[in-house]
C-alpha cells in the first residue's frame, strides 16, 4: 500500500514519512479501516496469514520430536 499510485492511501505514506501524526492518523480512523476493507487488503493479509500459518504447522509436523512437543508448539501458532 505504500507503493501504490492512488491517492487514496497517501494517509499511509504520510505516516510512516512522519508527516501525519498517529493521532491525526487515528483521527480518521473510520475512513481508514472502510478503504482497507474495501481495497481488499484485510483479505489478502487474512490469506496471507493463513498460508504461513499453515507452513509453519507442516514444518513442525516435519520435526522429529515427540508428538506432544509438536501439538505444543503448533498451539503457538
Amino acid at each position: 500500500m505504500l507503493e501504490h499510485p492512488d491517492p487514496m492511501f497517501n494517509f499511509i505514506r504520510e505516516y510512516y514519512q512522519g508527516i501525519l501524526s498517529k493521532q491525526e492518523l487515528l483521527s480518521n480512523r473510520k475512513f481508514i479501516e472502510s478503504t482497507l476493507k474495501e481495497s481488499g487488503v484485510i483479505l489478502y493479509s487474512n490469506a496471507m496469514i493463513k498460508m504461513y500459518q499453515n507452513q509453519a504447522i507442516e514444518a513442525v509436523n516435519q520435526i522429529k520430536a515427540e508428538e506432544k512437543f509438536k501439538i505444543l508448539l503448533s498451539s503457538y501458532i
